[in-house]
């Protein structure tokens, strides 16, 4: 942001005897992520890398009350040049935009170096490519393999901690009754 601040002296006798002063001062405000990660799925049922809305998929979340452009953004598995771009191409909604307290859900969609491995991985979200000149905006690591067709999810969207429920791309993550149960007593 840019804040510009104004002083003067007034009620003086002599009005060329006071002062009047302008500056300026840059800076920023960290408030928290506002798109992450919400959900994926590293094993889904089926080939990992059929067409979408099919194979592995990954939704992000805006916890903000404006849009993002993610054209360019990239997301990677835990190699550095496993990337998956963010393109209008792979994305549920043809488009890059996510809107505020909304979902965009990104699709492998054949990409042949972008893999979730199943037993464990990382998935991280970039702004950028390469990793190494960007900012890495949110990640997760897993190191337990979900059986096929489970995906992880944030208990809460864009929030909390992430637990295993039933696939929701593009919607609010669902628990498991069995969880919902145990987390109401």
């Amino acid at each position: 942001f840019k804040w510009t601040y104004t002083a003067w002296q007034t009620n003086l006798p002599d009005a060329s005897s006071g002062f009047s002063s302008t500056k300026e001062k840059l800076g920023s405000i960290r408030i928290g992520k506002a798109v992450v990660l919400n959900e994926f799925i590293p094993n889904p049922t089926g080939l990992d890398n059929a067409l979408k809305p099919n194979g592995e998929w990954i939704e992000l979340y805006n916890n903000s009350n404006v849009s993002f452009d993610l054209a360019g953004w990239v997301i990677y598995d835990n190699t550095d040049s496993h990337e998956l771009p963010i393109t209008n191409l792979n994305t549920n909604t043809g488009g890059t935009t996510i809107a505020p307290n909304g979902f965009l859900v990104v699709y492998k969609n054949g990409d042949a170096d972008f893999t979730l491995n199943n037993t464990g991985d990382s998935v991280r979200l970039a702004t950028g490519y390469p990793i190494t000149s960007s900012v890495v905006v949110d990640s997760y690591t897993y190191t337990t393999e979900k059986p096929e067709g489970f995906s992880y999810a944030r208990n809460q969207d864009g929030l909390s901690y992430w637990v295993a429920p039933i696939p929701t791309p593009g919607t609010s993550n669902e628990l498991p009754p069995v969880i919902e149960t145990v987390l109401a007593t």
